[in-house]
């Protein structure tokens, strides 16, 4: 069973506020290609702030042994869970 947004983030801010409202506590509203989306610009955003590629050469190459060694978008979801997890 998933937990509500609310859980995770503040509802009291007004973005947070505003997807609770449009797509429901669950996110139950939105299609996972939107999740997907979101998740991507997200982390994306705090890569770009958070990020030296020196310290970590090795993750280039785990990246691209995920893209080419999970074909099953299940078993990818599931990986994108897990990390998402342990932050």
């Amino acid at each position: 069973m998933t937990k509500p947004l609310g859980y995770y983030a503040d509802t009291n801010i007004p973005v947070v506020g505003d997807i609770e409202r449009e797509y429901g506590s669950n996110l139950q509203d939105m299609s996972q290609q939107c999740k997907l989306f979101l998740i991507r610009d997200i982390a994306g955003n705090l890569l770009l702030d958070n990020f030296d590629p020196e310290r970590e050469p090795k993750i280039f190459e785990l990246a691209n042994r995920i893209r080419n060694e999970m074909s099953e978008e299940d078993d990818a979801i599931a990986l994108i869970k897990a990390i998402a997890n342990n932050l």
